[in-house]
């Protein structure tokens, strides 16, 4: 066989499996991850914690083990979610969500049973407790 032979073998090959995985993909609903990973955060959310310029509210919340909180930035300030203590937030790591955006949220579990400080770490005055039990 020849390299034009073989050349256009190859470009029929390429062709049906591209036609194959049109018609395969075709039908299928189009998939958004973050907005589907965000619905289902939600639906598992136990508990919201909103933070303003007045700091956390509520300032304490209670969720079973295995429980989802979702912390909603409502300041016009990027909000640094951890756990006690201040600076080392060594105290519960699930807590240590990070940036928060001003008009964001982020939704984490927690599984450690016990009462969990947790302040935001860019102001270190505003600060809460979470009960795992």
């Amino acid at each position: 066989m020849n390299g034009a032979a073989k050349a256009f073998i190859a470009i029929v090959v390429l062709a049906g499996i591209g036609a194959g995985a049109f018609f395969l993909a075709k039908d299928k609903p189009a998939v958004n991850p973050v907005s589907d990973r965000a619905a289902a955060e939600d639906s598992q959310v136990t508990a919201t914690i909103t933070y303003s310029s007045n700091g956390f509210s509520p300032t304490i919340i209670s969720v079973k083990p295995g429980g989802a909180v979702k912390i909603v930035n409502n300041s016009s300030q990027t909000l640094d979610f951890a756990s006690d203590p201040h600076p080392f937030h060594t105290d519960n790591s699930e807590l240590n969500v990070g940036f928060v955006a001003s008009g964001g949220a982020k939704t984490f579990m927690v599984t450690k049973t016990g009462s969990w400080g947790y302040h935001n770490h860019l102001n270190s005055n505003d600060t809460g407790h979470i009960n795992v039990e």
